[in-house]
C-alpha cells in the first residue's frame, strides 16, 4: 500500500513532538553518513531505470514486501511516483505499508552519479499524535454538543419571549433589539417557520451562509427555497419530519448535508423543536444548524488511522503501549509473542505493577525512580534495562515513552514503544572489547588517538604520546579542549577554533592540518581527522579521531605548492585549459589559458561546476562526450574525448579533453587530472584533407598511410635519427615497424634507386630552408619485390621544448591513383588527339568554303583578301595536325612545322622556283599550342607580307626565318618596354626566353609606314598577337626588312615551375 503525502504533516500542538521529529531528521542525517548498513531505518540507492543498487539491513523489509531482491527493478508505480516527484522539485514523500510496518519514504536525485537515493523513515509516532488529536476532537465534540443544547435552550427562551412581545411589544421593544442582534451574533444558522412553511425569522448566518440572500428577503419567504439546498430524496423525508413533529410537538435531532451559498455541501446537525402562539397552540418550528462537517472529516480520518494503527503495532517488531493512570489499565498492541513469548491475551493483564516486575532486579529501582520522576514532571521517558520474558530470561530492551499533561496539570496518559536492543547490546559490548584492543595497538602506531566526551569533559588519549609530543601519559591526560587548543600555533589557532565550533554545531567530519607544540616548545605539523557525533537531540556528544605527525609530508606539501604555483604560471602560456576534478563533490579547479580558448576570464571560468561544464558541450555531442567519460570512469585510469565547446560569444569549437584518473584502494575515483586543448584548426584541416582525399575515393577503396618523425641536425648534414613511424608500414612496405624501429631496415633502402637520388636532394633543400613544405612522389620496392608509388609530404618542426629540429611528415601508398592517373593521361591524351584532329578537318573545311566563296568574285583584292585569310586559317590547321600526329598532344615541334607553313605558302603565291629562296634556321623547339597559335600566325603574315611586297615581278631575292634560345641583353629590354610598353610588373619571365627574326633581303619596309600604327590587317595582327604573347617586336630596315621578335612560352615556364617542386615522375 502506498501513499503520497506532502511533508507539512499535521501540525502538533506538544512542543515535545516537533522536538522528537527535529531529533528524528538529525538522527537520520547522522545514520545515513556513518553507517547505513546498521541503520535501523532503510536506505536504498537505485540508478536512474529503478533497480536497486544498494540496499541496507533494515531495507530488506520493504524488498520483501515488494517481492523484489537487489539489483532488480522497483514496483513500475513506486518508480513513476519517485520519478514524478523528483522532476516537481516537490518535498512530498511516499508511505509504504508493508503489513509489519510504515515507513515514509524520501526520495533524493544524486546528480553527480546519476542515482536516487530513498531514506525511509518509521511513523509510529504519528500514530500517537493521531490518537492524540481524536482525543482532543472527541473532547470538542462534547463541548459543542453541551453549547449547542445552550443554545438551543437560548433560542427556546427566545421564542417564548418573542410571543410574550407582542402582548408586552412596548416595554420590551429594547430587549428584543438585544436578542435580534445576539441571534445574529450565533454562527450557527438559526431559522424560525409557521404552519404555512413561511420563515417568519432567522439570523443572518441562515440567510447568508444557507440562503445566499439578505436577511430581509428570506423572512417571508418559502420552506421550498431551502429544499432545493438538500438532496432530493433527502428533502421528502424531512417534510415528512417536519409534520410528524408539528403533530407530536417536542423536538427532534438530525444529521444532513447542505449546500451552502458559496456550492461547497457541508454537514449539519438539525435540532428543530415546535413553538406556540400566545394560544397554546403550535404556531410552527423552530431550528438551529450546527456545522459538523469538521467533526465528520475527523470521524473519517480516525476510523481510517485507528485501523492502520491496529494493522501496524502488530507488525513492527516493537510493543506499543498506551497506559491510562486514572484506571491504572494498560493496552499493550505491537510484536508481543516474538519480543516476550507471551500470547496478546496473557500479556495485556500486565498493568503497570507487572510491567516493573519484568524489569530486571539490577535495573528496577533507576527505572521506577525515572517513570514516578516523568510522572511528576511530564518529561519524554528514554530509558534502557533488561526485561524477563516468559521463558525465564532476559533481553536488552529500549523504552522510549512521552508522558500526557491533562486539563487539571497532572499526568493522565502515557504513551511508548519498547525495541528490543539485545543485538546492538551484543555489538556495543564487542566494540568495548575491540576498542580496548585498539588502545593497545594505538600506542604502537606513532599516532595520537582520542576520544572526546563532551557530556562530561573528558578526553581519553592513547597512542605514542611520549614519541610525538615529549609528554607523559599522565601529563597529556589531564588536557582538556582548551590545553589541546592552547598547544596549537598562534598561526593555526584561528582557522581550527572556526572548524572545531563548525563541528560542534553541525557535526560531521573534522579533518585539518596545523601545527602543534611538544612540551620542549619546538612545533610540528599534524594532520587531525576526526567525526563529531550526535545524539538523538542533534546535540554533538562525542569526537574521536587520530592525530598524526605530517612534518615531512608538509615539507613535500611546500615544494609541491611551489611546484603547483610555477605549474600555474607555465599552464597559462600553453594555450591550453587545465584541470583539477574533485569527484567527491562537483567543483572544478580552472588553469591555463582560459580567456583564449573561451572567451571567459578566470573568474567567471572558476565558477564552472560539472553541471556548467556539460551544459557547454554542444547538444549533437554531449550524450556521446559523457557517455564515452562514463566508460572511461569505469574501465580507464585515462581519458580522451573530442566533443564542441561553447564559447562565450556563442560559437562553437573544437576541444579535445585528454587527462588521468587518481584512484582509492577501492577502486573508486578520487581525483581526475586533465587538459582541454583547442582543436578546432586540426579539425578543420582534416576536414580539408577530407575533402582532398574524397577526390581520389573513386580510385582508391582503401587508403593507408605512414606517419614519421625524424630527428635532424644541420650541423651533421643529412644524418638522421628515426624518432618516430607509425601507420599501415607492413602492408605498405611489407616490413615491420620493428625492423624500422631497430635500424634493421633504412627507409631509403627501399626507395627505387632512380628516385633515390632526387629524393636526397629534397631533403638537402629541406635541411638548408627550415620553413620549406616539401611533397613528391616516388617509387619503393616491398619486401616481396612489388615496385608501389608513395606520396610523401614532410616539412621541418620544432621539438616540445622548442630546440631540436624534428622532419615530420607522412607516406602514402597512390598506386593505385598513379594507375588510375595513367588511365586518365590515356584518355586525355586520345581526347585531346581526337579534339586536334576535328579542329584540322573543320579547319580544312572553313578554308574549303573560302575558296568556293572566292570564286564568286573577280575583284583582285578581294581574292587576295579570301587568300591571306585561308592562309591564316591554314596556318591554324597544320598546327592542330602537327599536334595530333605527335606523340606528345601538349607541344608542338616548331621547326617540322614552320616547314610545311612555308611550303604551303610558296605554293598560296605561286612562288616560280628560284625566285625566292626560303632559309629556316631553327633549333629543335617545342612550344606550346597557346605559343605555337599565334607565333604561326605571325610568321605566316610576315613571310606573306614579303612575298607580297619585298620583290617586285622578276625580282630574286631570300626569306630567312630564325628561332632560338636567347639571353635578352639591355638593349632589347629597352626596346621591348618602347615597342609593346610592357612594364615590369609583366608575368614573363624576362631573362630565359626566345627569339624569333623573320628577314628577307628584298625592298624594305617603307619609312614612311609606322608598323605599330597601319591600315594593314596583317601587321595589326602581328602586334595583337606580339602583345599577346607577352612579347616585343622590334623592326630593321638594313638591306631589306628584318622583324625580331622576343617571347616566352608559358607552357615551358609551368614545366619550370613544376619541377620546382620536386616531383619524381
Amino acid at each position: 500500500m502506498v501513499f503520497i503525502k506532502c511533508n507539512s504533516l499535521p501540525e502538533r500542538k506538544e512542543e515535545s513532538g516537533e522536538k522528537e521529529q527535529e531529533s528524528s531528521i538529525i538522527l537520520r542525517e547522522k545514520i545515513i553518513k556513518h553507517s547505513p548498513l546498521e541503520n535501523p531505518n532503510p536506505v536504498l540507492r537505485v540508478n536512474k531505470n529503478g533497480k536497486v543498487c544498494y540496499a541496507n539491513r533494515a531495507a530488506c523489509l520493504l524488498l520483501e514486501y515488494w517481492g523484489i531482491n537487489k539489483g532488480e527493478g522497483l514496483p513500475q508505480s513506486l518508480t513513476y511516483d519517485i520519478r514524478r516527484i523528483l522532476s516537481l522539485n516537490d518535498s512530498e514523500h511516499i508511505e509504504i505499508n508493508t503489513g509489519k510496518g510504515t515507513y515514509s519514504l524520501m526520495p533524493y536525485a544524486c546528480p553527480e552519479d546519476g542515482c536516487i537515493d530513498i531514506y525511509g523513515f518509521d511513523i509510529s509516532y504519528r500514530l500517537r499524535a493521531e490518537e492524540k488529536l481524536r482525543s482532543q476532537c472527541e473532547r470538542l465534540e462534547k463541548l459543542v454538543e453541551l453549547k449547542t443544547l445552550e443554545y438551543i435552550e437560548i433560542n427556546e427562551k427566545l421564542a417564548k419571549e418573542v410571543a410574550e412581545r407582542e402582548r408586552v411589544e412596548k416595554t420590551l421593544r429594547n430587549n428584543f433589539q438585544f436578542l435580534e442582534t445576539l441571534l445574529d451574533s450565533i454562527p450557527s444558522p438559526v431559522f424560525q417557520r409557521d404552519l404555512n412553511e413561511i420563515y417568519v425569522n432567522c439570523n443572518e448566518s441562515f440567510a447568508r451562509q444557507i440562503m445566499g440572500l439578505p436577511k430581509e428577503m428570506v423572512i417571508g419567504g418559502s420552506f421550498s427555497e431551502f429544499q432545493k439546498r438538500v438532496p432530493k430524496e433527502l428533502a421528502e423525508i424531512y417534510s415528512k419530519h417536519d409534520r410528524e413533529l408539528l403533530e407530536n410537538e417536542g423536538s427532534r435531532y438530525y444529521e444532513t448535508r447542505v449546500i451552502c451559498d458559496d456550492g461547497v455541501v457541508r454537514d449539519f446537525l438539525f435540532h428543530k423543536a415546535t413553538y406556540q402562539d400566545s394560544s397554546g397552540k403550535i404556531a410552527g418550528i423552530v431550528g438551529v444548524m450546527l456545522d459538523i462537517t469538521p467533526r465528520k472529516k475527523a470521524e473519517k480520518f480516525f476510523r481510517k488511522t485507528e485501523e492502520k494503527y491496529r494493522l501496524v503495532a502488530e507488525q513492527t517488531g516493537q510493543l506499543v503501549y498506551d497506559y491510562e493512570v486514572e484506571s491504572n489499565q494498560v493496552d499493550w498492541a505491537g510484536a508481543i509473542p516474538q519480543l516476550t513469548g507471551y500470547s496478546p491475551e496473557e500479556f495485556r493483564q500486565v498493568n503497570l505493577e507487572g510491567w516493573i516486575e519484568h524489569v530486571h532486579p539490577e535495573d528496577r529501582d533507576r527505572i521506577w525512580k525515572v517513570h514516578e520522576k516523568c510522572m511528576k514532571n511530564r518529561e519524554k521517558y528514554f530509558e534502557e534495562y533488561r526485561f524477563r520474558i516468559k521463558d525465564g530470561s532476559y533481553i536488552c530492551v529500549e523504552d522510549r515513552g512521552i508522558y500526557l499533561k491533562g486539563e487539571n496539570g497532572n499526568t493522565y496518559r502515557v504513551l511508548g514503544v519498547i525495541k528490543d536492543i539485545t543485538e546492538r547490546k551484543l555489538a556495543h559490548d564487542n566494540l568495548e572489547k575491540s576498542e580496548k584492543r585498539y588502545r593497545l595497538i594505538a600506542e604502537k602506531t606513532k599516532m595520537l588517538l582520542y576520544y572526546n566526551n563532551y557530556r562530561d569533559d573528558r578526553i581519553d588519549w592513547a597512542g605514542a604520546i611520549p614519541q610525538i609530543t615529549g609528554y607523559s601519559y599522565e601529563e597529556f591526560q589531564k588536557l582538556r579542549v582548551d590545553g589541546w587548543m592552547g598547544l596549537i600555533h598562534p598561526n593555526d589557532f584561528q582557522r581550527i577554533r572556526d572548524a572545531h565550533e563548525y563541528c560542534m554545531q553541525h557535526g560531521g567530519d573534522f579533518h585539518q592540518n596545523y601545527r602543534f607544540r611538544r612540551k620542549n616548545g619546538t612545533y610540528f605539523y599534524v594532520e587531525d581527522e576526526g567525526v563529531y557525533l550526535k545524539d538523538e537531540k542533534g546535540c554533538v556528544y562525542m569526537a574521536v579521531g587520530v592525530i598524526k605527525d605530517i612534518t615531512e609530508k608538509s615539507s613535500a606539501q611546500e615544494k609541491l605548492q611551489e611546484s603547483e604555483e610555477r605549474f600555474r604560471i607555465a599552464a597559462e602560456q600553453t594555450g591550453q585549459i587545465v584541470f583539477e576534478h574533485g569527484h567527491g563533490n562537483k567543483n572544478i579547479k580552472w588553469a591555463g589559458a582560459i580567456q583564449d580558448v573561451t572567451g571567459y576570464t578566470v573568474e567567471e571560468f572558476n565558477k564552472f561546476d560539472y553541471t556548467s561544464w556539460a551544459d557547454h558541450i554542444h547538444p549533437e555531442d554531449r550524450e556521446r562526450a559523457l557517455n564515452e567519460l562514463s566508460v572511461y570512469k569505469e574501465k580507464e585510469n585515462k581519458f580522451r574525448i573530442e566533443y564542441r565547446f561553447r564559447k562565450k560569444d556563442g560559437d562553437y569549437i573544437h576541444v579535445e579533453d585528454s587527462g588521468v584518473y587518481q584512484r582509492n584502494e577501492d577502486g573508486s575515483i578520487r581525483k581526475s587530472f586533465g587538459v582541454m586543448k583547442d582543436i578546432t584548426g586540426i579539425k578543420l584541416a582534416l576536414e580539408k584533407l577530407k575533402e582532398s582525399e574524397a577526390r581520389y575515393g573513386s580510385f582508391m577503396k582503401k587508403f593507408r598511410g605512414i606517419v614519421f618523425q625524424v630527428g635532424l641536425n644541420p650541423a651533421l648534414g643529412l644524418n638522421s635519427t628515426l624518432i618516430l613511424v607509425d601507420g599501415n608500414i607492413e602492408e605498405i612496405t611489407g616490413y615491420r615497424k620493428e625492423d624500422l624501429i631497430s635500424g634493421k631496415i633504412d627507409w631509403y633502402q627501399i626507395v627505387h634507386p632512380k628516385d633515390r637520388e632526387r629524393l636526397f636532394e629534397n631533403k638537402e633543400r629541406l635541411v638548408k630552408d627550415p620553413m620549406l613544405c616539401i611533397e613528391h612522389d616516388y617509387r619503393i620496392v616491398n619486401k616481396d619485390g612489388k615496385i608501389k608509388w608513395v606520396r610523401e609530404i614532410f616539412q621541418n618542426v620544432s621539438d616540445p621544448m622548442g630546440k631540436k629540429r624534428i622532419l615530420q611528415g607522412a607516406v602514402y601508398d597512390i598506386s593505385k591513383q598513379k594507375e588510375a592517373e595513367e588511365s586518365l593521361a590515356k584518355v586525355e591524351e586520345f581526347r585531346k588527339k581526337e579534339i586536334h584532329h576535328r579542329i584540322k578537318n573543320n579547319l580544312q573545311v572553313i578554308s574549303s568554303l573560302l575558296e568556293l566563296q572566292a570564286e564568286k568574285f573577280n575583284d583582285l583584292e578581294v581574292l587576295a583578301a579570301f587568300r591571306e585569310s585561308q592562309n591564316r586559317v591554314a596556318t591554324m590547321a597544320i598546327i592542330h595536325e602537327e599536334l595530333y600526329r605527335s606523340r606528345n598532344n601538349e607541344t608542338l615541334d616548331f621547326s617540322a612545322y614552320l616547314k610545311k607553313l612555308t611550303a604551303v605558302l610558296f605554293h598560296s603565291y605561286i612562288v616560280r622556283k628560284g625566285d625566292v629562296d626560303m632559309q629556316l634556321d631553327i633549333e629543335e623547339i617545342f612550344l606550346g599550342m597557346d605559343t605555337a597559335v599565334p607565333l604561326g600566325i605571325i610568321i605566316n603574315e610576315l613571310v606573306s607580307n614579303s612575298l607580297k611586297h619585298a620583290f617586285p615581278s622578276g625580282r630574286r631575292g631570300k626569306i630567312c626565318i630564325k628561332l632560338s634560345r636567347a639571353e635578352e641583353n639591355t638593349g632589347n629590354k629597352s626596346i621591348s618596354n618602347i615597342t609593346n610598353n610592357i612594364g615590369s610588373k609583366s608575368s614573363v619571365d624576362k631573362n630565359v626566353q626566345y627569339t624569333l627574326v623573320v628577314s628577307d633581303n628584298g625592298l624594305g619596309f617603307p619609312e614612311n609606314v609606322d608598323f605599330r600604327s597601319t591600315t594593314s590587317l596583317g601587321l595589326q595582327l602581328v602586334n595583337i598577337l606580339v602583345e599577346q604573347l607577352e612579347g616585343t617586336i622590334e623592326l630593321e630596315s638594313d638591306s631589306g626588312t628584318r622583324f625580331r621578335i622576343w617571347f616566352k612560352d608559358p607552357y615551358q615556364l609551368s614545366e619550370n615551375l613544376s619541377s620546382i617542386k620536386g616531383e619524381i615522375q
